[in-house]
C-alpha cells in the first residue's frame, strides 16, 4: 500500500515546487526540455553518484572503533552532504556552456530543480523504508517532514550554489569567477550539514529544542534565499529596461515599447503591440537581445565578437517583426558606438579637397547658362 502511495507523495509536491519556480522567473525562463534534464539528473545520476561515493568515503575514513552512533553522525552529518553537494551540481558543467544560461537566477533556477529532483528520489526511498515509520501515522508524518522541510532544504542549499555559479558565467573579474563559487560551495554544505546535524541529535536525545530550533533556522535559510531570488529577477527587469531604452533611442523599437517590454505584466497585453506580426517571438527577441548587450559588457574581446552577430541578428528580426518599422540596424557594435577611432584622425585629408579645385573652365563653363535662359527658380545660376 505505501508503495503505490509514495510515487505521487514523493513526486508531486517536487513537481508543484518546480513549476512555481519556474513561473517565477518572469523575464526569460528556462526551456523546459532543460528543466527536464536537470530535474532527471538530480533523481538520477546525483542521488545514484551520492549513496556510491558516500559508501566509498565511509570506508575509507570509518573504522570498527567507531560506535553505531558516531558512524551514523559521520556519514549523515559529514560525509553525505560533502558528496552529495558535488553530485548534484556536477550538471552545472554542462550548463556553464549554454549562452542562455547566463546569470544568478538561471543558477538558481537550476540548482533548485536539480536538488528537487534529488529529494523526489530520496524521498520515495524513504518513503518505502519500513525501518523510518511503524504504522499509518508514522508514514504520513515521514512524508510531511521530508516534503515540508527535508526537500526545501536541498533545494536552498544547491539553488545558492548555482545562483554563484551562475553569477560569474560572465565575469571579467577572474578573482570572483574562482571564490564565489566556492564560497557558495560552503553556504550550500553548511546548509546541508546543520539540518543533518540538528536532525541526527534531535533523533539521539540531543534535547527537544533541536527540532523548533532547525526549524526556524530552515525558515530564515528559505526566506533569505528567496529575497536574494526575487532581487535577481528585479535585476532582470532593470536590464531589459536600460538595454531596450538604448535600442529605442537606436530606432530599432518603439519607445514605447521599451517600457512595457520591462514589465512583465503589461507586456502580457495585446494592446501595445499594434502591427507586431508575432507578439509573442518580438517578446521573445527583444528579451534576449537586452540580456546578450548584458552579455557583451561583462565578455571578453572574442566572446564580444561572437554576440556582436547574435545581437545584430536580433536587431533585424524585431525591425521584421514589427513590420519593418524600425530604422536598420547600423554595423556597429552593441556598446562603444560610434566605434573608438571614428572617424579616424586626419580624415577628411589635410589639403582635400586640393588647391585650385574646381579647374578653371570647369563646369558651369564659359558661355553656360545659354543666352535667353530663365531661371524658372528667379536666381541666377551660382558663379564660380
Amino acid at each position: 500500500m505505501f508503495f503505490l502511495l509514495s510515487v505521487p507523495a514523493a513526486t508531486l509536491p517536487v513537481l508543484l515546487a518546480v513549476f512555481v519556480i519556474w513561473w517565477l522567473d518572469r523575464y526569460d525562463r528556462e526551456p523546459l526540455w532543460m528543466m527536464l534534464i536537470a530535474l532527471g539528473w538530480g533523481a538520477t545520476f546525483a542521488i545514484g553518484l551520492g549513496i556510491l561515493g558516500t559508501h566509498i568515503l565511509v570506508a575509507i575514513f570509518v573504522d570498527s572503533s567507531f560506535t553505531a552512533a558516531e558512524t551514523t553522525v559521520a556519514q549523515a552529518v559529514y560525509l553525505a552532504p560533502f558528496v552529495e553537494e558535488i553530485t548534484k551540481i556536477m550538471i552545472f558543467g554542462l550548463l556553464f556552456w549554454l549562452k542562455d544560461f547566463d546569470n544568478a537566477t538561471d543558477g538558481f533556477v537550476y540548482g533548485a530543480t536539480v536538488a528537487l529532483g534529488f529529494a523526489m528520489t530520496e524521498n520515495f526511498l524513504y518513503f518505502n523504508n519500513p525501518a523510518f515509520y511503524s504504522d499509518a501515522d508514522g508514514w504520513v508524518s515521514l512524508v510531511l517532514m521530508r516534503n515540508f522541510f527535508t526537500g526545501p532544504m536541498h533545494m536552498v542549499a544547491t539553488a545558492t550554489l548555482g545562483a554563484c555559479i551562475g553569477h560569474v558565467k560572465y565575469t571579467r573579474n577572474w578573482l570572483l569567477f574562482f571564490c564565489l563559487p566556492m564560497v557558495g560551495f560552503f553556504v550550500a554544505l553548511g546548509i546541508h550539514v546543520s539540518w543533518n546535524n540538528f536532525m541526527i541529535s534531535y533523533a539521539q536525545g540531543g534535547g527537544e529544542y533541536l527540532f523548533p530550533l532547525a526549524i526556524l533556522c530552515l525558515f530564515c535559510e528559505i526566506l533569505v534565499a528567496f529575497a536574494v531570488f526575487m532581487a535577481s529577477v528585479h535585476f532582470e527587469g532593470r536590464t531589459l529596461l536600460r538595454e531596450l531604452t538604448e535600442e529605442a533611442g537606436l530606432g530599432i523599437i518603439p519607445q514605447a515599447h521599451a517600457g512595457v517590454l520591462a514589465s512583465f505584466f503589461k507586456r502580457r497585453g495585446v494592446v501595445w503591440a499594434q502591427g507586431v506580426r508575432d507578439v509573442a517571438e518580438y517578446v521573445k527577441a527583444a528579451t534576449t537581445l537586452a540580456f546578450r548587450k548584458q552579455q557583451w559588457r561583462n565578455s571578453s574581446e572574442d566572446t564580444q565578437k561572437e554576440l556582436d552577430k547574435d545581437i545584430q541578428k536580433l536587431r533585424e528580426t524585431l525591425r521584421e517583426l514589427n513590420g519593418g518599422s524600425g530604422r536598420r540596424a547600423p554595423n556597429q557594435q552593441a556598446q562603444g558606438y560610434p566605434q573608438q577611432g571614428y572617424p579616424q584622425q586626419g580624415y577628411p585629408q589635410q589639403g582635400y579637397p586640393p588647391q585650385g579645385y574646381p579647374p578653371q573652365g570647369y563646369y558651369p563653363h564659359p558661355g553656360y547658362p545659354p543666352q535667353g535662359f530663365q531661371n524658372p527658380y528667379g536666381n541666377p545660376p551660382r558663379q564660380y
